[in-house]
């Protein structure tokens, strides 16, 4: 999957997003870009997602907004915290005053952020991450900013779950196959081995185990290579 493009310019485009065409990655740097380029006064922007039940920065704009973000969930206090702890948008007009996430707000002000704007992503009744737009200015947010970030996020947290639910099915789907492949090569080998040695089905196994410890390779590239042995040496039909 290409994780490189360009962003469209207007969120109801993301109604049209094709989440095979997207890993979970890449969908959340469309979002991150998108909403730099639809929400008044967003200058950069990361998200924040949580990954096996912890939150982590999975996307960000600029070197600006992934300082920020990164900081925020090492730090565990933010914007984007609260606002998926709460439910609800958390937003700060400025950080120089601001006295909720004081380490947060030092490391933002020092990375030249003035204001922040976070929004929660929910899919399927749960808050799964969050969208955080930031600029260098005080009081760079207004109502039309509040409105464009919550549609934003709805859309936002569709293709992103979708997203999430797609590869993970695909991966799924590869590993059951790979699994079945495995299964019938190691079943090959076992019946080599069967004839040729007048060996039971788990006497062949455990033949097969043993050669994998001892080369330590994996029981399925020891019967690949079983297999291959043995269509090398069987005898060829003459043609003709």
């Amino acid at each position: 999957v290409e994780d490189s493009f360009e962003p469209p310019s207007l969120p109801r485009e993301l109604g049209q997003v094709i989440v095979s065409d997207y890993t979970p990655e890449a969908a959340c740097r469309l979002v991150a870009e998108l909403a730099v380029a639809s929400i008044p006064g967003a200058e950069s922007a990361y998200l924040t997602v949580r990954n096996a039940g912890h939150p982590t920065c999975a996307a960000s704009t600029d070197h600006t907004s992934e300082t920020v973000g990164t900081f925020e969930v090492e730090l565990g206090a933010g914007p984007s915290l609260d606002s998926m702890r709460l439910t609800e948008r958390q937003s700060s007009p400025s950080l120089v005053t601001e006295r909720r996430w004081p380490e947060f707000t030092n490391q933002a002000l020092y990375s030249g952020v003035a204001s922040v704007l976070a929004q929660p992503l929910t899919a399927h009744e749960s808050v799964f991450g969050a969208l955080t737009v930031c600029s260098t200015h005080e009081s760079a947010f207004k109502e039309s900013s509040f409105t464009e970030a919550a549609g934003l996020a709805l859309q936002a947290a569709v293709v992103i779950a979708n997203s999430n639910l797609y590869w993970q099915a695909t991966e799924l789907s590869d590993q059951l196959r790979e699994a079945l492949e495995s299964r019938a090569v190691i079943d090959q080998a076992k019946g080599i081995l069967m004839a040729r040695d007048g060996v039971s089905p788990d006497e062949a196994f455990a033949i097969l185990l043993k050669t994998s410890q001892t080369g330590n390779m994996k029981v399925r590239d020891i019967a690949l290579q079983l297999v291959a042995g043995a269509q090398e040496r069987a005898p060829r039909k003459a043609v003709g």
